[in-house]
């Protein structure tokens, strides 16, 4: 039989996966030109459900010496960037990121062209704007150019801290957990 502490460990495990979970499921929001993107705040909108899928599953307790342990977290480092934010660096041969506009995603707001360049689009082409963007485009005969991605060296993105805000809201929930596990146990012992 588990005792207290390791009980208590696991059910904070489970509270603040599932508060994860909460925080990584919030719906996207359609933007007329972007396409899908995330809610503001420190939420993730949910996309395909790979990453929330991918939380380690919670409820998982170790002992060390004299003090048990959990964790919650992810093996995917998109999600660390997420986290923390930082500058995404392009990875084509030019050096660029291709940011896909609405018109190149899918339902999910995922890029259509993912593992594949945009040279096979039959008539795309490249166009710099007034603002000095550097965009691949289309145009139909006689029709003005329909943007598909704008092309970036670098962007910033900042720190979505959900991990961060989740770990505050479980650490103060965990005293009253505590205490309840605990008359929980006294009552039993006593009975």
């Amino acid at each position: 039989m588990p005792s207290v502490a390791e009980r208590v460990m696991r059910i904070i495990s489970l509270f603040m996966r599932s508060k994860l979970v909460k925080r990584m499921s919030v719906p996207t929001v359609s933007h007329p030109f972007w396409g899908r993107v995330s809610p503001p705040g420190n939420v993730l909108g949910a996309r395909s459900g790979m990453t929330r899928a991918r939380l380690s599953p919670g409820g998982i307790v170790t002992r060390l010496a004299n003090e048990w342990r959990t964790v919650v977290g992810s093996p995917d480092a998109h999600v660390a960037f997420l986290e923390e934010g930082g500058t995404k660096f392009g990875t084509s041969p030019k050096g660029f990121l291709r940011i896909p506009t609405r018109a190149m995603q899918t339902a999910a707001g995922v890029d259509r062209l993912t593992g594949a360049s945009a040279r096979t689009l039959p008539g795309a082409f490249f166009l710099r704007s007034k603002a000095g963007n550097l965009w691949i485009a289309i145009r139909d005969r006689g029709q003005r150019p329909t943007l598909l991605y704008l092309l970036k060296k670098s962007v910033r993105q900042r720190g979505r801290h959900i991990f961060r805000l989740v770990t505050a809201e479980v650490n103060a929930e965990a005293p009253r957990i505590a205490n309840l596990q605990v008359a929980a146990f006294a009552r039993r012992v006593n009975a």
